[in-house]
C-alpha cells in the first residue's frame, strides 16, 4: 500500500499516472491501538489522559505530520516523551479510524462534549461503493470525481472514497473532528490531507476545501483557550 509514493509520483509527473490508486481496506482494528492512544494522552499530563490531553495530542500529531505550522506549547520533557513513545506503525498495519473510535468510546467518561459518533466502517464502505460505482459509468476517470462530505467528522467517508477518487474534501462544525480527519488523511489518504493541484485532477474544488479545512484552525485554538 504505497499511497504516499503514489501521491508523490503524481505530483512529480504533474498529471494522472497510468496506474490505478493503491487500494486500502479498513478492516478490523488492532485492539492494542486504543491502549496506545490512551498512553500517549497521559504523557501530555494535563488531565490524566482525558479530553484536554487528547486535544493536545492531536495538536502535536498535526504539527509532526506537517498539517499545522504552529508547534504546540509543550515542555521539553513532554516533547521528548512523546517523541520517544509515539509510533504510528500499529495504526498503519491495520488501517482504521482509531481517532474517531477513541473519541466515541470515551463518551461515557465525560469525554466527547460534541456527541461525536462515527458511522461504522462497513456501512460507510457500502455507501461509498453504491455511490461511486454509479458515477464511474459516465466515461470519466473516477480519480477526477469530486467527493464532498458536508459533515465529515473524522473523515471515514472520504477515507473509503479514496479508493476511487483523488479529489476529496469536506467540512464540519466540530473543529476537533476536522483535526482528526486531516490526521487520518495523512496516515491513509495523503491527497485528502495534502490536495493535488487543479492542474492534475481537473477541478478547483479541492483548492476551496483546503482553505476551508485550514481556516478552522484559528477557531480551534480560540475554543481551547476559552
Amino acid at each position: 500500500m504505497d499511497r504516499w509514493g503514489y501521491h508523490l509520483r503524481t505530483l512529480d509527473a504533474g498529471r494522472l499516472l497510468d496506474e490505478s490508486i493503491p487500494q486500502i481496506a479498513f478492516g478490523a482494528p488492532d485492539p492494542k491501538v486504543h491502549g496506545l492512544l490512551h498512553e500517549w494522552c497521559e504523557l501530555v499530563g494535563h488531565d490524566c489522559g482525558g479530553w484536554s490531553d487528547f486535544r493536545t495530542l492531536l495538536d502535536w500529531l498535526s504539527w509532526g505530520l506537517a498539517l499545522a505550522n504552529e508547534e504546540p506549547s509543550l515542555g521539553e520533557q513532554v516533547n521528548e516523551k512523546l517523541y520517544r513513545a509515539v509510533d504510528v506503525g500499529p495504526l498503519l498495519e491495520h488501517p482504521y479510524d482509531y481517532l474517531g473510535d477513541f473519541v466515541a468510546q470515551g463518551k461515557a467518561r465525560r469525554w466527547n462534549p460534541t456527541a461525536f459518533f462515527p458511522t461504522p466502517h462497513n456501512v460507510v464502505e457500502l455507501m461509498v461503493r453504491m455511490t461511486m460505482c454509479d458515477q464511474c459509468n459516465d466515461g470519466r476517470d473516477p480519480r477526477t470525481l469530486s467527493v464532498n462530505d458536508p459533515c465529515v467528522g473524522s473523515g471515514r467517508m472520504l477515507l473509503h472514497a479514496s479508493n476511487f477518487s483523488l479529489c476529496l474534501f469536506g467540512q464540519d462544525i466540530d473543529v476537533l473532528a476536522v483535526a482528526m480527519c486531516k490526521i487520518n488523511g495523512a496516515l491513509y489518504a495523503p491527497w485528502l490531507a495534502f490536495p493535488l493541484p487543479a492542474s492534475i485532477v481537473g477541478t478547483a474544488s479541492q483548492e476551496r476545501s483546503r482553505g476551508f479545512l485550514f481556516d478552522l484552525e484559528p477557531d480551534f485554538k480560540r475554543r481551547k483557550s476559552a
